[in-house]
């Protein structure tokens, strides 16, 4: 498949991106349209209780700061979750946990999530104000890699939509190994900083914008004045399944789980149809038709 290449508008000033400790280039960021709107836990909840305006197994979504957004209900809290295949465990968040009686470090109930329910589901309660900050209502939780891993999960952008089915599709252009690494759904990829080069795993972060990267530095601080909710800084080039990606928004990471060289976000995956199939072991993905 011929290489496609994404050049969103530079910020000035930008720092760059060192993988490792050899010299970077330079970098910036691009703001993915946001969904701005009230109330979320009551809109959720209609979604949830109106589900015959989307097809069976699917679900309405939508691009918040980046990250997919998504209607589901965990017994009976029903709200707006992060979808995101690079987060090893669901999680809810303790505010609200609280706020339903529950002060356990765990919690069971049904998920419920594109018409499809997982009964006696587990999730982590935990605080989420840091992932949850960027976001113009309250976040109910993050549905992560251990409750797709049984669904063949498609996700859209444009219009956003999640489906859940148990069979995969007819076969997309471009395929890509997928496998479980450190928890989190994970593609091979490479990255060059221009001066450097280097290849791994790269968790699928459906849940934050731009790419992350792993013992990598910033060639000088950030702005000031820079958002601090996006990366702050740009990738010369990124390599996926022989697709080309530049001038990628990008920042680094000091904790990325072992095995895993970062993670790649929606500044890359929002021009594509995506096909996550972890128990057949692939990522299908399909240009966005413009």
């Amino acid at each position: 498949m011929p290489g496609m290449a994404t050049q969103p508008h530079a910020l000035n000033g930008s720092p760059g991106l060192t993988p490792g400790d050899d010299g970077g280039k330079d970098i910036g960021a691009e703001h993915i349209p946001s969904h701005r709107g009230e109330a979320r836990f009551i809109l959720s909840l209609l979604l949830i209780l109106t589900a015959g305006t989307a097809s069976a197994g699917e679900t309405a979504c939508w691009l918040d700061h980046g990250a997919i957004v998504v209607p589901a209900a965990f017994g009976d809290i029903a709200g707006d979750f992060l979808l995101d295949a690079s987060a090893p465990k669901s999680q809810l968040h303790v505010t609200v946990a609280n706020s339903f009686g529950i002060v356990t470090p765990e919690a069971r109930a049904d998920l419920r999530l594109a018409g499809e329910r997982l009964s006696g589901f587990d999730m982590k309660v935990a605080d989420l104000d840091v992932q949850a900050r960027p976001h113009v209502a309250g976040i109910a939780g993050v549905i992560g890699a251990d409750a797709l891993a049984g669904f063949v999960t498609e996700i859209d952008a444009k219009p956003c939509r999640v489906r859940l089915s148990r069979r995969p599709g007819r076969r997309w252009p471009l395929r890509l190994e997928l496998r479980t690494v450190g928890g989190a759904l994970a593609v091979k990829a490479a990255i060059s900083d221009g001066a450097t080069s280097r290849a791994g795993w790269f968790a699928v972060a459906t849940g934050a914008p731009g790419v992350t990267v792993a013992d990598a530095k910033l060639t000088r601080d950030p702005p000031k004045d820079g958002d601090p909710d996006w990366p702050p800084a740009r990738l010369r080039a990124l390599s996926l399944g022989g697709v080309l990606f530049e001038q990628v928004p990008a920042g680094v990471t000091a904790d990325a789980p072992a095995g895993l060289s970062g993670a790649i976000g929606e500044d890359v995956w929002h021009g594509w149809r995506m096909r996550l199939d972890p128990q057949r072991g692939r990522l299908e993905l399909k240009p966005v038709r413009r």
